[in-house]
């Protein structure tokens, strides 16, 4: 069969469409970009707020009408959060679709897939989606690959959904992350992404997730390894002490606080406190004088108000995040604040808030691509952008942040090097967002 995936919704779920892709062409698949030329579409759904499950239903049927229309033959397979959360509404709303795979394991969704009848596959306990064979990787033309350590969630966040469908957290076992990094190592992959739900969460035996990103650090190779979500409650100076002196750990954090107003932090369920947080941030940049911090901030939580809003700009003034991720709350069945009565503040008023902070942060990250003017800096290859490299220096994280544009200069050696690459230069140009460099030749 010709397969293609669509991928919606955060790396986790990258990590698992990639693995799936594997299982695929292990058994002699063909994966194709192109949906028109497939036998079978994929799409692994999203449902962590309203704005991703309707961009995943949108998806199913446009796929399951549209295309079906265009290719009679052509199958339509819905799998990940989304079903597992609304596989009722979802088989009655979209008939059309051909299979409906919850969270199982990837080997039996592509069994599922080389079926000729309709299927309905949810697991009545989500099941961790981890892999024991990468081999798609080695195919891909990517510099980086995903690696999850764990799924599902423990934390109580007010406003979340995901431990209602994933379940509670469960730890990869430590060699089995091994395999898999030192296997993509030799592929030639040079950035390992580490996610999880929440990677502080990790703990297999007496594996924390320092100790783990140690063992996996004494791996031959020149590479990078990336983390990816930690949770702000459950960071600790201790942690970063001990990831401090790592070899291959980039310098780059993602910490979602989500808000700035302790009133707003309280009733997310947050332990901590806008001081303590920016205290906790002081103390990490103290130790990683060079780290790139991101963050995510979510607009219009219940109990925000004008007041809360402006404790929240003034907290990102003072933090100055290098990079932020904006969305505005939607109420989710399932959560926490669902169980009690709250008021929403006007659509008109949160989406002024979101271009007003939105501009605050442009403005933050302006001033600090203009601070790194001159600097030398170490990047990865990505792709090709007519006359220009398309790369990343360790303060981006692929598909998410920023690029960094460099001309190919036919004077170096090496002037047309490969993807995954690394390469040096020195930053010479900048915008709100991406940055412009000039190579170094050996």
């Amino acid at each position: 069969m010709n397969i293609f995936i669509e991928t919606l919704g955060c790396p986790k779920n990258e990590a698992d469409s990639r693995v799936l892709s594997g299982y695929f062409l292990e058994k002699n698949h063909t994966i194709t970009d192109d949906p028109q030329a497939a036998d079978l579409v994929v799409v692994n759904t999203c449902g962590f707020i309203l704005d991703a499950a309707e961009e995943s239903i949108q998806r199913l049927i446009t796929y399951s009408t549209e295309l079906k229309k265009q290719n009679q033959t052509v199958k339509v397979m819905a799998m990940g959060c989304l079903v597992q959360r609304y596989q009722n509404e979802l088989v009655k709303e979209i008939p059309e679709v051909d299979y409906w795979i919850g969270l199982d394991l990837l080997e039996n969704t592509c069994s599922y897939a080389e079926t000729p009848s309709k299927r309905v596959s949810i697991p009545e306990k989500p099941l961790p989606v981890f892999y024991r064979t990468p081999a798609v990787f080695a195919q891909e033309k990517n510099a980086y690959s995903y690696i999850k350590i764990g799924d599902g969630c423990n934390r109580a966040c007010e406003f979340c959904s995901i431990p209602t469908f994933k379940g509670e957290h469960i730890s990869r076992e430590p060699q089995d992350i091994k395999t898999a990094f030192t296997q993509l190592i030799q592929m030639g992959k040079r950035e390992l992404i580490l996610v999880d739900q929440d990677i502080t969460q990790y703990h297999y035996g007496n594996t924390g997730l320092a100790q783990l990103v140690r063992e996996l650090s004494q791996v031959e190779g020149d590479y990078w390894i990336r983390l990816m979500y930690m949770h702000p409650d459950h960071i600790s100076t201790e942690l970063f002490k001990d990831l401090k002196d790592v070899k291959h750990l980039i310098r780059y954090f993602d910490i979602p606080v989500q808000h700035g107003s302790d009133i707003v932090l309280k009733g997310m369920g947050r332990r901590r406190t806008a001081s303590q947080l920016k205290g906790q941030i002081k103390s990490i940049r103290e130790m990683f004088p060079d780290v790139s911090l991101r963050t995510t901030i979510m607009l219009g939580f219940p109990g925000e108000g004008q007041s809360e809003f402006e404790d929240l700009k003034v907290f990102m003034e003072e933090v100055c995040f290098d990079k932020v991720g904006f969305f505005i709350f939607s109420p989710e069945e399932g959560t926490p604040v669902s169980k009690r009565h709250y008021e929403l503040e006007e659509e008109s008023v949160l989406i002024e808030r979101l271009e007003e902070i939105t501009e605050l942060q442009r403005e933050i990250s302006a001033t600090k691509n203009e601070q790194l003017i001159g600097r030398h800096m170490h990047l990865i290859v990505d792709s090709y952008e007519g006359d220009s490299l398309v790369c990343r220096s360790y303060r981006d994280a692929p598909d998410i942040d920023s690029e960094v544009f460099v001309p190919i200069d036919d004077t170096c050696a090496s002037a047309n090097p490969d993807v995954g690459e690394f390469i040096e230069a020195i930053i010479t140009d900048y915008d709100d967002y991406d940055l412009e460099a000039e190579r170094l030749c050996d």
